[in-house]
């Protein structure tokens, strides 16, 4: 394996390691980070990323990015339950690796981030959500939809080197 090969592989992993820790931390800019990890792979010849998951990808973190700008500063600096939401989002994600599907991936962490909020609406620092209202709502979508793109682009970077290294 060429060297240049083998540092965009290493660059791919370590922004999607990257992002999806940022994700349990809230921070705002992890979407672009697990977006940017697809680059490197994108360009090599070896991987069989096609040019539609780019563009999808890429206008979910546009997506996901102005969410984050649009919130009010007291929700996107919030970090109530990020660890339950993105963990379930993580679980979620890596269920849907399991089935090799990208679309099994998106759901599962949809499905994952959203019983990880209602799990941390169990607690009792959670209680505050106030699981089912509508304020519950909002919040999960807030904090959800980054973590789902998130999650699902570091599980395409995983899937990618999983082809590449055991499948070939």
């Amino acid at each position: 394996m060429p060297t240049a090969t083998l540092l965009l592989i290493i660059i791919a992993l370590l922004l999607a390691i990257w992002s999806v820790a940022a994700s349990f931390l809230s921070w705002r800019w992890a979407a672009a980070t697990a977006y940017l990890s697809l680059w490197p792979l994108y360009y090599l010849p070896d991987f069989a990323i096609p040019d539609s998951t780019m563009v999808f990808w890429g206008i979910s973190t546009l997506m996901a990015l102005g969410i984050n700008y649009m919130l009010p500063f007291s929700v996107a600096a919030s970090r109530l339950g990020m660890s339950y939401i993105a963990a379930g989002a993580l679980c979620g994600t890596m269920v849907g690796l399991a089935a090799s599907s990208e679309a099994a991936m998106i759901c599962g962490a949809a499905a994952g981030a959203f019983f990880g909020a209602v799990a941390y609406s169990r607690t009792p620092r959670g209680r505050v959500m106030a699981f089912p209202s509508r304020p519950f709502f909002n919040y999960v979508v807030a904090k959800g939809l980054p973590l789902v793109v998130v999650m699902s682009t570091s599980g395409i970077v995983a899937m990618a080197l999983y082809q590449f290294f055991v499948l070939q």
